[in-house]
This record gives C-alpha cells, sequence and structure tokens, in this order.
C-alpha cells in the first residue's frame, strides 16, 4: 500500500490460524515472509 508504505494482501488460512494477531508464514515470489492477521479495513482516513 503506497498509502501506509507497507505490503498488504488477502489469502486463505485455516480457521486455527485466523484469530486477529495471530502470526503467519507466507510465500513472496519463493521467500518465506512472517505476515499478521489483522482486521479489515486497513487503514482508516481522519475525518
Amino acid at each position: 500500500s503506497p498509502m501506509l508504505e507497507k505490503g498488504i494482501g488477502l489469502g486463505y488460512v485455516d480457521v486455527g490460524s485466523s484469530e486477529i494477531g495471530t502470526e503467519i508464514e507466507i510465500d513472496i515470489r519463493g521467500r518465506r515472509e512472517v505476515a499478521a492477521i489483522v482486521k479489515t479495513p486497513f487503514y482508516h482516513q481522519a475525518q
């Protein structure tokens, strides 16, 4: 995300790994990286 200056993504995970805050391993172009389960939306615009 250019606005957050972080990578974001959506995917399918097992129910046991779907709790907010859980860290999971993901594959990014052949590299293993750690990702976290977070609540959407990822960003709330200031009002």
